[in-house]
């Protein structure tokens, strides 16, 4: 289940739809601003608009924290009280810790300010910025800062960059490192979103909910943006600019190479 988009950010819409349908989905549905679901269908029509069972969701990409509605809110409460496991991204993120099942977050470096300011966790204790990037020799305060976050949160971490960090609240970690430098380019991070959606939902499918633990999702949250790094790469042929369409894709291609 997707409640992806929104009418200032249609496109999320359609790159998370084809992110899900490139990794594997054997099913997708959508839910959201119709105008937006009429350009899910034009690019997708094999996805089904409107709510039912889910395995697992995706919830926030292309939605604005700030200024979504009272309804959009709702919706997201209300998926949030799935006990399915989720991908949670951008105007969802301030909600994260509502969700009754297991859930992935998916910041960039700013976001994952905004989650970590409700659970009253600072970087005053350390010497340089850990969620600037540029900056050299920060790399492993990033890393601790992610995983503090995932035991604060209760979910898995994924904080996206050149190097994307992975963290449980268990304490299981990870760095992933199979990307390009083109995969900067705007709306790739939908394409990821709904990529790993399709992996949980292929994850987790048939089994009860009760039975599904946050630490499960930490190799599957780390397989998906390895999978989405390998088609950035694919797609570019590692120098040729691309777009986040390309991406989508090189996904199948992606899990050639993998499997080969």
């Amino acid at each position: 289940m997707l409640l992806t988009g929104s009418p200032t950010y249609p496109g999320a819409a359609v790159l998370s739809a084809e992110g899900a349908w490139r990794a594997g989905a054997g099913m997708v549905r959508w839910i959201g601003d119709p105008d937006v679901g009429r350009l899910v269908l034009q690019r997708r029509p094999e996805t089904v608009v409107g709510g039912g069972r889910i395995d697992a969701g995706v919830v926030g990409s292309g939605i604005d924290g700030r200024t979504r509605s009272d309804e959009v809110r709702e919706m997201i409460l209300s998926l949030f009280a799935s006990p399915a496991p989720l991908v949670i991204d951008a105007g969802a993120l301030d909600l994260a810790s509502r969700a009754h099942g297991p859930f992935v977050v998916t910041p960039h470096a700013g976001e994952l300010r905004e989650v970590r300011i409700p659970l009253g966790l600072g970087v005053d204790d350390i010497d340089v910025d850990p969620l600037q990037e540029r900056l050299a020799g920060d790399f492993r305060e990033r890393v601790l800062v992610v995983r503090e976050t995932a035991v604060a949160l209760g979910g898995v971490v994924l904080l996206k960059g050149a190097d994307t960090i992975v963290a449980t609240p268990g304490g299981w970690w990870t760095v992933v490192r199979s990307g390009t430098p083109w995969l900067a380019t705007g709306g790739t991070g939908d394409v990821l979103a709904g990529a790993m959606g399709a992996l949980l939902a292929g994850a987790v499918a048939g089994r009860p909910a009760s039975e599904i633990d946050v630490e499960e999702l930490g190799p599957i949250a780390a397989t998906a943006a390895w999978l989405h790094g390998a088609a950035g790469r694919l797609a570019s042929g590692g120098e040729r600019p691309i777009t986040a369409l390309d991406v989508a894709a090189a996904l199948p291609h992606a899990f050639a190479e993998a499997t080969a």
